[in-house]
């Protein structure tokens, strides 16, 4: 069942989600020991079987999922990818950075455009590649004050050519993931397993992504309603 790293003795699991224009397609629940690189290839095959006709156009991932035998898989589906990479294995290729060629996008981000590379030894061929230097402020109430600046690459093989600033803002999009697990964690408790036995919290889970899934269709629904909206003069 694996174990949690932060709070020692305790269990826990890793999930796993899938998703297509904000809705979960596909979620499976593994024990805590397992490598967040292991359900990759799964889950991509999953999905394309649960699409049907419709292919797989670009996959959009954490860092955590990066490794050459990956992106070699992506590159044998031709599935376009979307991912970060450590700035190390980017810098550890001889690249020679010149402070003048950041690019500046706002006054805590600068983004270096560096062509098509190879990212990191292990990649099977080139990827085009941005880094980025971002500026970290602190959250408040905590003891750290001053904020830190952080490094992280950018890698894509996209058959359109975006500008470094579109790639960023394209990859930061896939930060309204995180929204899902608050949101499954606050109103549906999905930190909290029911059961002792690891079937049971999988169901369970099934049915999280399912009202999770059904709250976002309410949401979109609601959007599109026209609200009445009444504009003009009242006379006395």
């Amino acid at each position: 069942m694996g174990y949690n790293r932060k709070n020692r003795g305790k269990p826990c699991y890793r999930w796993t989600v899938a998703f297509v224009k904000g809705e979960a397609v596909y979620q499976k629940l593994s024990s805590g020991d397992t490598s967040c690189k292991a359900p990759f290839e799964p889950t991509v095959c999953k999905v394309k079987e649960r699409l049907g006709e419709k292919e797989i156009a670009i996959v959009r991932v954490d860092g955590g999922y990066v490794s050459g035998k990956h992106l070699a898989f992506a590159k044998n589906k031709d599935i376009q990818v979307v991912t970060v990479v450590s700035c190390k294995w980017i810098i550890s290729q001889g690249i020679d950075l010149k402070e003048h060629k950041w690019i500046f996008y706002d006054k805590d981000t600068h983004i270096y455009d560096l062509g098509e590379m190879v990212p990191f030894s292990t990649a099977p061929c080139q990827f085009r590649t941005i880094l980025i230097r971002k500026k970290q402020h602190p959250f408040p109430n905590k003891k750290r004050k001053k904020a830190k600046t952080i490094y992280y690459g950018i890698i894509e093989n996209l058959k359109v050519r975006l500008s470094p600033q579109d790639l960023f803002r394209f990859y930061q999009q896939r930060q309204t993931i995180e929204n899902f697990f608050k949101e499954s964690k606050q109103s549906f408790s999905s930190g909290r397993m029911p059961s002792q036995r690891f079937r049971g919290n999988e169901a369970y889970l099934q049915l999280v992504t399912t009202a999770c899934n059904c709250f976002q269709w309410f949401k979109k629904i609601s959007a599109t309603r026209v609200v009445p909206f009444f504009s003009g003069q009242v006379s006395s």
